[in-house]
Protein backbone atom coordinates (compact mmCIF):
# COMPACT_ATOMS: atom_id res chain seq x y z
CA UNK A 1 0.00 0.00 0.00
CA UNK A 2 1.13 3.79 -0.74
CA UNK A 3 0.91 7.10 0.49
CA UNK A 4 1.56 10.59 -1.02
CA UNK A 5 2.48 12.63 1.58
CA UNK A 6 3.04 16.57 1.48
CA UNK A 7 4.68 18.95 4.08
CA UNK A 8 4.17 22.54 3.68
CA UNK A 9 6.57 24.34 5.62
CA UNK A 10 5.14 28.21 5.55
CA UNK A 11 8.61 30.25 7.32
CA UNK A 12 9.37 34.46 7.66
CA UNK A 13 12.21 33.85 4.68
CA UNK A 14 10.52 30.92 2.60
CA UNK A 15 7.54 29.00 1.71
CA UNK A 16 8.72 24.99 1.42
CA UNK A 17 6.66 22.29 -0.35
CA UNK A 18 7.95 18.14 -0.19
CA UNK A 19 5.93 15.66 -1.74
CA UNK A 20 7.13 11.94 -0.94
CA UNK A 21 5.70 8.58 -1.52
CA UNK A 22 5.93 5.85 1.28
CA UNK A 23 5.60 2.50 0.97
CA UNK A 24 5.70 0.21 3.76
CA UNK A 25 9.44 1.40 4.80
CA UNK A 26 10.73 2.88 1.64
CA UNK A 27 10.52 6.91 1.16
CA UNK A 28 10.69 7.71 -2.45
CA UNK A 29 11.30 11.75 -2.91
CA UNK A 30 8.69 12.82 -5.57
CA UNK A 31 9.00 16.77 -5.85
CA UNK A 32 10.50 19.24 -3.69
CA UNK A 33 10.97 23.45 -3.74
CA UNK A 34 10.60 26.77 -2.69
CA UNK A 35 9.75 30.18 -2.61
CA UNK A 36 11.43 33.24 -1.36
CA UNK A 37 9.17 35.63 0.74
CA UNK A 38 10.17 39.31 -0.50
CA UNK A 39 9.71 41.60 2.94
CA UNK A 40 7.70 43.43 1.69
CA UNK A 41 5.18 40.60 0.72
CA UNK A 42 1.28 40.96 1.67
CA UNK A 43 -0.49 38.14 2.41
CA UNK A 44 -2.15 38.26 -0.85
CA UNK A 45 1.81 38.05 -2.08
CA UNK A 46 2.24 35.05 0.31
CA UNK A 47 -0.84 33.18 -1.30
CA UNK A 48 0.44 33.89 -4.51
CA UNK A 49 3.86 32.18 -3.83
CA UNK A 50 2.19 29.36 -1.95
CA UNK A 51 0.17 28.81 -5.48
CA UNK A 52 2.91 29.20 -8.35
CA UNK A 53 4.99 26.83 -6.22
CA UNK A 54 2.39 24.21 -6.27
CA UNK A 55 1.81 24.52 -9.17
CA UNK A 56 5.51 24.85 -9.92
CA UNK A 57 5.59 21.02 -8.54
CA UNK A 58 2.85 19.64 -9.89
CA UNK A 59 1.43 18.29 -6.56
CA UNK A 60 -0.49 16.18 -6.77
CA UNK A 61 -2.91 16.27 -3.59
CA UNK A 62 -4.47 19.25 -1.87
CA UNK A 63 -4.54 17.64 1.36
CA UNK A 64 -1.15 18.28 3.23
CA UNK A 65 1.01 18.52 6.67
CA UNK A 66 1.84 21.38 8.11
CA UNK A 67 3.39 22.61 11.10
CA UNK A 68 3.50 25.71 13.34
CA UNK A 69 5.96 27.48 15.89
CA UNK A 70 6.44 30.82 17.90
CA UNK A 71 5.03 32.17 20.92
CA UNK A 72 1.71 31.49 20.21
CA UNK A 73 2.52 27.86 20.77
CA UNK A 74 2.93 26.26 24.78
CA UNK A 75 4.86 23.16 24.95
CA UNK A 76 5.58 21.37 27.68
CA UNK A 77 6.87 17.90 29.35
CA UNK A 78 5.68 16.66 32.55
CA UNK A 79 4.73 13.44 34.17
CA UNK A 80 1.42 12.33 35.64
CA UNK A 81 -0.02 9.29 37.20
CA UNK A 82 -1.28 6.94 34.70
CA UNK A 83 -4.34 7.62 32.97
CA UNK A 84 -5.54 7.36 29.48
CA UNK A 85 -5.15 10.40 27.11
CA UNK A 86 -8.91 11.23 27.20
CA UNK A 87 -8.88 11.39 30.97
CA UNK A 88 -5.10 13.52 30.69
CA UNK A 89 -7.09 16.48 28.69
CA UNK A 90 -9.93 16.19 30.86
CA UNK A 91 -8.28 16.95 34.18
CA UNK A 92 -5.74 19.46 32.63
CA UNK A 93 -8.89 21.64 32.23
CA UNK A 94 -9.57 21.86 36.06
CA UNK A 95 -5.54 22.78 36.57
CA UNK A 96 -5.10 24.49 33.10
CA UNK A 97 -3.32 27.60 34.86
CA UNK A 98 -0.61 25.12 35.66
CA UNK A 99 -0.03 24.02 32.45
CA UNK A 100 -1.40 26.25 30.03
CA UNK A 101 -0.92 30.06 29.63
CA UNK A 102 -3.74 30.97 27.29
CA UNK A 103 -7.59 30.98 28.63
CA UNK A 104 -8.92 28.08 27.51
CA UNK A 105 -11.50 29.22 25.58
CA UNK A 106 -8.97 31.03 23.18
CA UNK A 107 -6.81 28.09 22.72
CA UNK A 108 -6.70 24.21 21.56
CA UNK A 109 -4.96 21.56 23.89
CA UNK A 110 -3.10 18.75 22.45
CA UNK A 111 -1.74 15.78 24.82
CA UNK A 112 1.21 12.74 23.46
CA UNK A 113 1.92 10.47 26.06
CA UNK A 114 5.27 9.67 25.20
CA UNK A 115 6.89 7.15 27.85
CA UNK A 116 5.92 4.81 30.92
CA UNK A 117 7.82 6.43 34.14
CA UNK A 118 8.65 5.11 37.65
CA UNK A 119 6.50 4.82 40.29
CA UNK A 120 3.37 4.34 37.85
CA UNK A 121 3.34 7.24 36.16
CA UNK A 122 3.62 8.88 32.28
CA UNK A 123 5.72 11.00 30.54
CA UNK A 124 3.88 13.24 28.43
CA UNK A 125 4.07 16.14 26.28
CA UNK A 126 1.27 19.03 26.48
CA UNK A 127 0.69 21.46 23.85
CA UNK A 128 -0.91 24.43 23.66
CA UNK A 129 -2.03 26.96 21.15
CA UNK A 130 -3.64 30.05 20.35
CA UNK A 131 -7.24 29.12 18.34
CA UNK A 132 -7.10 32.62 16.33
CA UNK A 133 -2.79 31.66 15.42
CA UNK A 134 -4.49 28.38 14.09
CA UNK A 135 -7.62 29.65 12.84
CA UNK A 136 -5.37 32.36 10.69
CA UNK A 137 -3.03 29.81 9.12
CA UNK A 138 -5.80 27.02 8.00
CA UNK A 139 -7.22 30.26 6.23
CA UNK A 140 -3.90 30.71 4.39
CA UNK A 141 -3.78 27.44 2.90
CA UNK A 142 -7.09 27.41 2.15
CA UNK A 143 -6.91 30.43 0.31
CA UNK A 144 -3.84 28.39 -2.20
CA UNK A 145 -6.89 26.10 -2.20
CA UNK A 146 -5.02 23.64 0.28
CA UNK A 147 -6.69 21.80 3.07
CA UNK A 148 -4.22 21.19 6.10
CA UNK A 149 -5.66 17.66 7.27
CA UNK A 150 -2.68 17.48 9.87
CA UNK A 151 -1.23 20.65 11.91
CA UNK A 152 2.14 19.31 13.92
CA UNK A 153 4.83 21.32 15.58
CA UNK A 154 7.94 22.04 13.74
CA UNK A 155 10.33 20.65 16.78
CA UNK A 156 8.32 17.11 16.45
CA UNK A 157 8.15 17.30 13.07
CA UNK A 158 12.01 17.97 12.86
CA UNK A 159 12.25 14.97 14.96
CA UNK A 160 10.27 12.60 12.81
CA UNK A 161 12.62 12.48 9.77
CA UNK A 162 15.65 12.48 12.22
CA UNK A 163 14.08 9.05 13.76
CA UNK A 164 13.93 7.35 10.24
CA UNK A 165 17.68 8.55 9.06
CA UNK A 166 20.87 6.96 9.91
CA UNK A 167 21.88 9.97 11.64
CA UNK A 168 19.81 8.54 14.72
CA UNK A 169 20.00 5.57 17.27
CA UNK A 170 17.71 4.64 20.30
CA UNK A 171 21.36 4.23 22.43
CA UNK A 172 22.27 7.75 22.09
CA UNK A 173 21.61 11.34 22.97
CA UNK A 174 21.23 14.61 20.49
CA UNK A 175 20.69 17.73 20.59
CA UNK A 176 18.61 19.20 16.88
CA UNK A 177 18.32 22.51 16.02
CA UNK A 178 16.43 24.33 13.02
CA UNK A 179 17.63 27.69 13.04
CA UNK A 180 15.17 29.86 10.78
CA UNK A 181 14.75 33.44 9.94
CA UNK A 182 13.11 34.50 13.08
CA UNK A 183 13.38 31.36 15.52
CA UNK A 184 15.39 28.31 16.03
CA UNK A 185 13.91 25.48 17.32
CA UNK A 186 16.21 23.36 19.99
CA UNK A 187 14.76 19.41 20.45
CA UNK A 188 16.57 17.09 22.96
CA UNK A 189 16.38 13.64 22.27
CA UNK A 190 17.52 11.13 25.69
CA UNK A 191 17.43 7.37 23.80
CA UNK A 192 14.69 7.89 21.93
CA UNK A 193 12.65 9.71 23.52
CA UNK A 194 11.91 13.40 22.98
CA UNK A 195 12.70 15.28 26.14
CA UNK A 196 12.81 18.77 25.90
CA UNK A 197 11.87 20.97 22.97
CA UNK A 198 11.46 24.74 22.69
CA UNK A 199 11.77 28.05 20.53
CA UNK A 200 14.69 29.97 20.89
CA UNK A 201 13.38 34.04 18.97
CA UNK A 202 17.25 34.27 17.59
CA UNK A 203 17.70 33.60 13.64
CA UNK A 204 19.11 34.76 10.77
CA UNK A 205 17.37 37.95 10.76
CA UNK A 206 19.29 38.84 14.14
CA UNK A 207 22.27 38.16 11.84
CA UNK A 208 21.32 40.26 8.84
CA UNK A 209 20.51 42.78 11.50
CA UNK A 210 23.90 43.04 13.05
CA UNK A 211 25.10 43.62 9.35
CA UNK A 212 22.87 45.97 8.33
CA UNK A 213 23.82 47.69 11.41
CA UNK A 214 27.16 47.22 11.58
CA UNK A 215 27.96 48.33 8.19
CA UNK A 216 25.67 51.31 7.73
CA UNK A 217 23.36 49.42 5.01
CA UNK A 218 19.92 48.57 3.92
CA UNK A 219 18.88 45.12 5.15
CA UNK A 220 18.46 43.86 1.41
CA UNK A 221 22.05 44.73 1.11
CA UNK A 222 23.10 43.06 4.30
CA UNK A 223 21.04 39.90 3.29
CA UNK A 224 23.71 39.40 0.16
CA UNK A 225 26.29 40.54 1.79
CA UNK A 226 26.00 38.19 4.66
CA UNK A 227 26.74 35.41 1.87
CA UNK A 228 29.48 37.06 0.32
CA UNK A 229 32.35 38.41 2.72
CA UNK A 230 34.92 36.33 4.32
CA UNK A 231 34.10 34.13 7.30
CA UNK A 232 36.42 35.92 9.89
CA UNK A 233 34.40 39.50 9.24
CA UNK A 234 31.35 38.05 9.36
CA UNK A 235 31.79 35.79 12.25
CA UNK A 236 33.29 38.89 14.01
CA UNK A 237 30.54 41.08 13.22
CA UNK A 238 28.03 38.50 14.51
CA UNK A 239 29.98 37.16 17.20
CA UNK A 240 27.22 38.72 19.82
CA UNK A 241 24.56 36.95 17.95
CA UNK A 242 26.48 33.76 18.29
CA UNK A 243 26.75 33.69 21.68
CA UNK A 244 23.65 34.52 22.58
CA UNK A 245 22.36 31.66 20.72
CA UNK A 246 24.83 29.39 22.25
CA UNK A 247 23.62 30.88 25.53
CA UNK A 248 19.98 29.84 24.97
CA UNK A 249 21.06 26.29 24.07
CA UNK A 250 23.65 25.80 26.90
CA UNK A 251 20.44 26.70 29.22
CA UNK A 252 18.42 24.50 27.52
CA UNK A 253 21.14 21.53 27.61
CA UNK A 254 21.80 22.11 31.49
CA UNK A 255 18.25 22.05 32.17
CA UNK A 256 17.63 18.54 30.25
CA UNK A 257 20.77 17.28 31.43
CA UNK A 258 19.58 18.07 35.20
CA UNK A 259 15.79 16.73 34.60
CA UNK A 260 16.19 14.32 32.50
CA UNK A 261 19.65 12.77 33.60
CA UNK A 262 21.24 12.60 30.79
CA UNK A 263 25.48 11.73 30.66
CA UNK A 264 26.54 12.44 27.42
CA UNK A 265 25.22 14.35 24.23
CA UNK A 266 26.28 12.48 20.99
CA UNK A 267 26.46 15.26 19.12
CA UNK A 268 24.57 18.65 17.85
CA UNK A 269 22.64 18.10 14.38
CA UNK A 270 21.98 21.12 12.49
CA UNK A 271 19.48 22.06 9.72
CA UNK A 272 17.33 25.39 8.47
CA UNK A 273 17.91 27.81 6.69
CA UNK A 274 20.30 30.09 8.48
CA UNK A 275 22.10 27.11 8.95
CA UNK A 276 24.57 27.97 5.43
CA UNK A 277 26.04 30.49 7.38
CA UNK A 278 29.55 30.40 6.69
CA UNK A 279 31.48 29.15 10.03
CA UNK A 280 28.18 29.04 12.08
CA UNK A 281 29.06 25.08 12.66
CA UNK A 282 32.29 25.41 13.68
CA UNK A 283 31.61 28.19 16.36
CA UNK A 284 28.57 26.38 17.83
CA UNK A 285 30.73 23.07 17.74
CA UNK A 286 33.52 25.05 19.79
CA UNK A 287 31.56 27.30 21.80
CA UNK A 288 29.40 24.29 23.21
CA UNK A 289 32.26 21.62 23.29
CA UNK A 290 30.08 19.40 21.57
CA UNK A 291 30.46 17.63 17.64
CA UNK A 292 28.24 19.74 15.78
CA UNK A 293 26.95 18.69 11.74
CA UNK A 294 24.72 19.68 9.22
CA UNK A 295 23.05 16.78 7.93
CA UNK A 296 21.19 15.71 5.25
CA UNK A 297 18.49 13.09 5.16
CA UNK A 298 17.75 13.34 1.62
CA UNK A 299 20.45 11.33 0.45
CA UNK A 300 18.83 8.16 2.04
CA UNK A 301 15.62 8.54 -0.15
CA UNK A 302 14.52 6.74 -3.16
CA UNK A 303 14.70 9.32 -6.01
CA UNK A 304 13.96 8.88 -9.84
CA UNK A 305 14.47 12.40 -10.62
CA UNK A 306 17.77 14.27 -10.04
CA UNK A 307 16.83 17.48 -8.09
CA UNK A 308 19.38 19.96 -7.82
CA UNK A 309 17.92 22.14 -5.80
CA UNK A 310 18.79 19.76 -3.04
CA UNK A 311 22.64 21.25 -4.05
CA UNK A 312 22.25 24.28 -2.45
CA UNK A 313 19.13 23.75 -0.20
CA UNK A 314 18.50 20.63 1.35
CA UNK A 315 19.04 22.46 4.58
CA UNK A 316 15.94 24.45 3.84
CA UNK A 317 13.74 21.75 2.71
CA UNK A 318 14.33 19.53 6.08
CA UNK A 319 11.73 20.53 8.08
CA UNK A 320 8.79 19.92 5.32
CA UNK A 321 9.98 16.48 4.76
CA UNK A 322 9.46 15.79 8.42
CA UNK A 323 6.50 17.51 7.96
CA UNK A 324 5.53 15.46 5.57
CA UNK A 325 6.04 12.52 7.10
CA UNK A 326 4.29 13.68 10.59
Amino acid sequence: MSNILTGLDIGTHSIKLVEVLKKKKEIKLVSCGLKPIPRDASLEDKVSLLTELCKDLNISKTNINTSVSGKEIFIRYDSFPSMTKKTLIHSLKFEHEKYIPFPLDQCLIDVDILSKGPNNRINTLIVSAQKSFITERINFINKANLSPINIGIDSLCLYEIFSLSPFYSKNNSYVLLDIGKSVTNILIINKGNVVFSRDINIGGENFTISISEGMSIPLNKAEQTKCQIDEATLLDTLNPDINSLMSEIELSIAYSKKNNFIADLECIYISGGSSKLKGLVKSLENGLNIKSFLWNPFINLLKDDIFEILDDHYQDLILALGIALS
